[in-house]
């Protein structure tokens, strides 16, 4: 008698879906870099991010932002400190947006380990990472939870990040100000250092 053998797909590393509340501190604000103009975004609003990131709550509708003027604030910083290579004259564009009624998850405030593991696994993709066709470019589980622990503690701690479920529409976002990234040899002549 032939046993029939169930093929059990081997997942180990895919979190279940992550729960998130409307946002429970009550945020009404949110700000948001971005390169493109006023003259874009009162059209077409924040649809979300199409870049590769391990971290998106919401998949590709996550828009990024910061909680508050601080956040936002070191998330500028850090785009003047990566861009360096690129040179300067980039004009980013700071705008806030009205978060009533929208879906959104303080990563800032969810640092524990078990929100570390779940954001780490969860892209179904990650097992390509974990387990490549080609075992040579195999990248440990364990490092990945790293560097989902370091993105937590220094990144998204620092410029208070909040992830909200997109499209935004034009209406619920409103333009402050633009500023032009500066090198960082620029911005430290400019600084007089």
């Amino acid at each position: 008698m032939a046993f029939l053998k169930e093929k059990r797909s081997r997942k180990p590393y895919i979190s279940e879906p992550i729960h998130y509340k409307l946002n429970e501190k009550h945020l009404t604000i949110a700000f948001r870099w971005d390169s493109r103009p006023p003259e874009i975004i009162n059209t077409v609003g924040f649809q979300g991010s199409n870049q590769v990131y391990f971290n998106k709550i919401f998949g590709k509708r996550t828009v990024f932002c910061a909680a508050d003027e601080q956040g936002a604030d070191y998330y500028f910083q850090e785009l003047e400190n990566g861009m360096w290579r690129y040179g300067s004259s980039i004009t980013y564009y700071l705008y806030k947006i009205d978060l009533s009624g929208i879906p959104t998850v303080p990563i800032y405030e969810n640092r524990n380990l078990g929100f570390a593991k779940q954001l780490a696994t969860r892209d179904p993709k990650i097992e390509s990472f974990i387990e490549p066709a080609n075992k040579d470019y195999a990248l440990p589980a364990g490092y990945i939870l790293t560097r989902v622990s370091n993105y937590l503690e220094q990144v998204a701690a620092n410029s208070h990040e909040i992830q909200i479920l997109g499209p935004i529409k034009p209406e619920k976002i409103r333009f402050c100000e633009s500023r032009t990234l500066r090198s960082i040899r620029a911005r430290e002549h400019y600084l007089g250092q």
